[in-house]
């Protein structure tokens, strides 16, 4: 893995000639709802040195979400096709975003439930139990979760 100087350096270089940076990471530990300091250390690092959004994956269940300096760090979407049947490992979230030159707008995300191993969105009470868990450990990091017809939206 690269270290953060060198994710700090190649943020920097790609920055003037994108519009965008959005960096994706493979970290955390296991089955854990919130990011481990080390997470939110590479995640504020990375928006420090430019990037736009950042988005973890490997927890193997879903993880809050921060906002920090105006800029958005997903921190686990959790599992989307996997072959874990304990329910941490069959909660995950579809995420999307509109992005425009310089900006990442209108996050939104859709819980899914996996039933042996494919993904659907979540109805009835599994969907009503992923939106209550995300809001919860979103607004343990000062994130309000409005939801809208089964969408998740940040505030």
């Amino acid at each position: 893995m690269p270290t953060q100087k060198q994710i700090t350096s190649l943020i920097k270089a790609a920055k003037p000639s994108v519009d965008l940076v959005i960096v994706s990471y493979h970290w955390g530990k296991e089955y854990m709802y919130q990011p481990n300091n080390l997470q939110v250390k590479r995640g504020h690092t990375a928006i420090d040195a430019g990037a736009d959004l950042v988005i973890g994956h490997h927890p193997h269940c879903i993880e809050s979400v921060e906002k920090y300096k105006g800029k958005w760090i997903v921190y686990s979407l959790g599992n989307f096709v996997f072959d874990q049947d304990f329910t941490k490992g069959t909660e995950s979230l579809l995420f999307s975003c509109t992005l425009k030159k310089g900006a990442v707008e209108n996050l939104s995300f859709q819980p899914i439930k996996i039933n042996n191993c494919q993904p659907s969105i979540a109805t009835g009470e599994d969907r009503d139990s992923i939106t209550a868990k995300f809001t919860r450990i979103c607004s343990e990091k000062g994130v309000k979760v409005t939801n809208s017809n089964g969408h998740l939206y940040l505030k």
